[in-house]
């Protein structure tokens, strides 16, 4: 019995070690990461609300982005209604974080996943931004505004 036990808890000291080395790679990576895509939001965002030019999202778009959306007219359509909301007048920290998987037929991919509140000149709204890693870039995966200011107003 003692044998056994001796046994086990070597490999669970070896259990231990092989999580600490993997946390000692991955974790530094994965703050890296999160950092870099929080500075992209922080700098693609103003870009693209400033004038509400869908060129600007479509500059920072993703290819796979690009694969789904039918037609410029399509995100033009939704900068007509994006405008309603004006000028950009403050933008909170984005909050979210960045996974890594594999996908079939996609390999690896890392993906950081954000929403940040946003003031403008005729309403607030959620912005929510999926990233995308492409090389050593970001690249805007996702780009979603949610405001009351595109409800209908009741009398």
């Amino acid at each position: 019995m003692k044998k056994f036990l001796s046994i086990l808890g070597g490999i669970f000291a070896v259990i231990v070690v092989i999580v600490i080395i993997v946390a000692a790679i991955f974790i530094p990576r994965a703050l890296k990461l999160d950092r870099e895509a929080t500075a992209y939001i922080q700098d693609a965002v103003p870009k693209i609300v400033e004038h509400w030019n869908a060129q600007e999202l479509i500059d920072l778009a993703s290819p796979k982005l690009m694969s789904a959306v039918k037609s410029r007219g399509e995100i033009d359509r939704f900068f007509v209604m994006f405008r309603q909301l004006g000028a950009l007048k403050h933008l909170d920290t984005p909050k979210g974080g960045v996974t890594s998987g594999t996908f079939s037929g996609s390999g690896l991919v890392t993906l950081g996943n954000y929403s940040a509140q946003a003031d403008f000149e005729h309403g607030s709204a959620t912005i929510q931004i999926q990233l995308r890693r492409v090389g050593d870039s970001w690249k805007i995966d996702g780009f979603h505004i949610n405001s009351d200011a595109f409800l209908p107003h009741q009398p």
